[in-house]
């Protein structure tokens, strides 16, 4: 392939000098010669295309294509990286994402992190483990690099490439993208396609399935509706998008609970979409045993149930706590016995659930009917504990 360019050249240029155009051909050195060779398109025509074996594979069941680039983009502390960390451990071990999506087969998976530190990355692949029941230091299969590459470096990319290489990488995770930007244009389209287009055209190279961790815009998520594509940050990263994973809190977050309420919102250009509610269970550090992880991923149309079987159960306890002040109150008194007014009165509850607990204990013979005698001489209806 080195010479034929030349010999090219050399075929044109005796074809030429039959046509009485005897000017010698100008041969290009091997150098030129290879650059053209690796810059050179290859077509195919539409037979080729469609006998062609280009089927999609998806390392984790669904959610997440092989070979392609997707962002897992999010708001600031929306659990992106404990999410990250839970998918690459996943796809190392052949688990299952988040205990829900099941990986196909083991891979090897490399995560760089510029952020979070390797103190807290360490302490939650440790509880990850011990969810799934793993042996972290056993897990073979997922190297992590405690920093980001610049993604306008060459020689970092192929550093990159190397390290690909090397260690038969075939999934690779960048968190957060934003410090391997060099931050400049960041608006411009053009600009960030090329610089994603660098590291994304390495992996490819290699059949590598790239990551990148990334925010969204500022305000994107406050209303605790699920995101869009248009909520990713800085120009050229939904475009760049082949395949995505956006992660916003359905509710506020309450510090020191340790709960946490998320959207999962997933996409890509190969068809597959979905959306699920995340509600992930660590604790606290002054938990007896410290921090853990647990998670439950409903689909969004069981969230409805779900939400509705949670208020229930607080009315419930809400109601069963108003039936015992009110028993409280009654057993205080020196007669233990009062009408409705004074009762609830006493009773530091809203109307409306002071009647709805009165009207529950009077139903079940907790309380029954009273003479109740006032100052005036005049008896009055009320209510006493039942005599058992």
């Amino acid at each position: 392939m080195i010479d034929r360019l030349n010999t090219e050249l050399l075929r044109e240029a005796a074809l030429n000098q039959r046509n009485g155009d005897g000017t010698p051909p100008v041969l290009l050195p091997a150098a030129e010669t290879e650059e053209r060779e690796r810059l050179a398109f290859r077509a195919m025509d539409c037979a080729e295309l469609v006998a062609g074996d280009f089927e999609v594979d998806f390392l984790v069941e669904g959610l997440l294509v092989e070979s392609q680039p997707c962002i897992l983009a999010g708001p600031m502390k929306a659990m992106k990286t404990s999410l990250l960390v839970d998918l690459c451990f996943s796809v190392a071990t052949a688990g299952h994402f988040l205990g829900r999506f099941p990986v196909r087969a083991a891979r090897r998976v490399c995560l760089f992190t510029g952020e979070s530190g390797l103190g807290t990355i360490q302490e939650t692949v440790l509880r990850i483990a011990a969810r799934t029941g793993h042996d972290p230091a056993a897990v073979r299969n997922l190297l992590v690099v405690d920093a980001v590459p610049a993604l306008d470096s060459r020689e970092q990319i192929e550093a990159v490439e190397r390290l690909i290489l090397e260690n038969e990488i075939e999934l690779l995770a960048i968190d957060p993208c934003y410090l391997a930007m060099p931050g400049i244009d960041a608006g411009n389209l053009f600009v960030q396609g090329r610089l994603l287009r660098a590291i994304s055209a390495a992996c490819r190279r290699h059949g590598v399935t790239l990551i990148l961790c990334h925010h969204t815009r500022k305000g994107a998520g406050v209303d605790g509706e699920p995101l869009g594509l248009e909520s990713i940050a800085w120009a050229g990263f939904a475009e760049f998008a082949r395949q995505w994973l956006l992660v916003s809190r359905r509710e506020r977050y309450e510090p020191g609970t340790g709960e946490h309420r998320l959207h999962l919102a997933a996409g890509g250009s190969a068809g597959h979409s979905g959306l699920w509610a995340v509600n992930i269970t660590e604790g606290t550090r002054n938990d007896e045993g410290g921090r853990f992880w647990q998670v439950e991923v409903l689909d969004h149309s069981e969230l409805a149930v779900a939400q509705q079987g949670h208020r229930e159960r607080e009315r419930a306890e809400r109601l069963e706590q108003d039936r015992e002040l009110i028993v409280r109150v009654l057993t205080g008194l020196p007669e233990q016995r009062e009408t409705k007014t004074a009762i609830r009165d006493l009773c530091p509850i809203k109307h409306a659930r002071f009647d709805a607990a009165l009207a529950t204990l009077i139903q079940d013979g907790s309380l029954e009917s009273a003479a109740i005698a006032k100052g005036n001489n005049q008896q009055y209806q009320g209510w006493r504990l039942a005599n058992e």
